[in-house]
């Protein structure tokens, strides 16, 4: 019987963001190794270069954007969508806020290239195609519901996962400042949006 590994890929992963965070892109394998509390060959062996290592922790899973995603496989619940909507625009804010900081790292360091041929291997289960789907979906059943207004799902799901992007975005991909901290963004995000999408009197 093999021996149970007294460190988790998941704690390797983690001690690395923390020492990327730290210490930047170019951060030895030794203080990572040292940080965790296992060999360099260990690092090696799991995860392949420093390169696979360093995208592996710095790259969205699948399992980060399950919080929301859970959240909004179902519903909507009956009644005012609005709100409910507003809450959509604010988790999906917020997610890109916690993700795109990773994403500029992996730029700095010349590996977005390789992070992208590591997200298509998770195929229809990759975070932002299974993030489409889960708005489209959302957004198709309040149609269904009689408390949303016409658009083609899956256009205005790609539509406002762009928007929700895009200060986040710019704060860490362009060092572009907005005059509006993120509850302010995606509030009035939330409000332009569902002007556009809300149900028309009479319809």
């Amino acid at each position: 019987m093999a021996r149970p590994r007294l460190v988790s890929d998941e704690a390797i992963l983690n001690a690395t963001r923390d020492c990327v965070s730290e210490h930047g892109t170019s951060v030895s394998t030794t203080v990572i190794a040292e940080a965790v509390g296992v060999s360099q060959a260990t690092l090696f062996k799991r995860f392949g270069t420093k390169e696979d290592l360093i995208v592996a922790a710095l790259l969205p899973s699948p399992d980060m954007a399950i919080g929301w995603m859970n959240r909004f496989e179902q519903g909507p619940e009956p009644g005012d969508l609005q709100p409910q909507f507003k809450e959509l625009v604010f988790s999906l804010v917020h997610f890109f806020e916690h993700m795109l900081p990773r994403l500029a790292m992996l730029k700095s360091a010349c590996l977005m290239e390789q992070a992208m041929k590591r997200m298509a291997a998770f195929g229809e289960d990759a975070p932002p195609i299974r993030g489409r789907r889960v708005v489209a979906g959302w957004l198709r059943r309040a149609q269904e519901g009689g408390q949303l207004g016409a658009c083609e799902p899956n256009i205005a799901a790609v539509a406002i996962i762009g928007a929700a992007q895009g200060m986040a975005s710019r704060r860490h991909m362009l060092n572009e400042q907005l005059d509006a901290s993120v509850d302010e963004y995606a509030s009035q995000l939330a409000d332009l949006i569902w002007a556009g999408l809300a149900p028309k009197e009479g319809a």
